[in-house]
């Protein structure tokens, strides 16, 4: 459910300097799952970049945290306001593990991560489309007049179905 779009380059060398490069979650609050500390950062683990070498250490214990953490995690569907429980939340581990090491990766913006439910816009060009949803033409479009020599970074607005708020 990942499409790349653009040059990953910058996003190797964040990971070769930092050991690993990643985004913030959409839903950053990572005090979420039951006992992490309040302001805990959630961390994005669909679109990774890391250094083998200079983040073994933290595979490691985010191997070892995945199997002891809980992760469960109670979702709201869009349609019916109705809830479901996701098992084993491997952005938990990832979270906790970042914190449990006092380690911080690169953070990258939305648009090396983006996710066209949650976010209705987003600067400059798109590195990498997360979603189900086939990405539009008005972005491959976007994406090449951001390219061309000289070119003035814009805000782009998309209108994608979203999730109905639940109350």
């Amino acid at each position: 459910d990942t499409v790349v779009l653009g040059n990953l380059d910058y996003g190797f060398e964040k990971a070769n300097q930092f050991g690993i490069a990643c985004t913030i979650a959409p839903c950053p609050c990572g005090d979420r799952y039951e006992g992490f500390p309040k302001d805990i950062i959630e961390y994005n683990t669909g679109v990774v970049f890391f250094n083998k070498t200079k983040s073994a250490t933290f595979f490691e214990h985010w191997k070892r945290n995945a199997e002891i953490v809980n992760a469960d995690l109670k979702v709201f569907m869009d349609s019916d306001n109705s809830h479901r429980v996701l098992k084993y939340q491997d952005q938990a581990s990832f979270c906790y593990t970042f914190n449990e090491m006092a380690m911080h990766p690169f953070v990258l913006p939305l648009n090396w991560n983006y996710r066209p439910r949650t976010y209705v816009q987003y600067w400059g060009e798109l590195k990498i489309w997360h979603d189900s949803l086939p990405v539009p033409n008005e972005v491959y479009k976007w994406n090449s007049d951001q390219n061309e020599p000289g070119s003035c970074k814009k805000m782009f607005a998309i209108n994608m179905k979203r999730p109905t708020p639940s109350v």
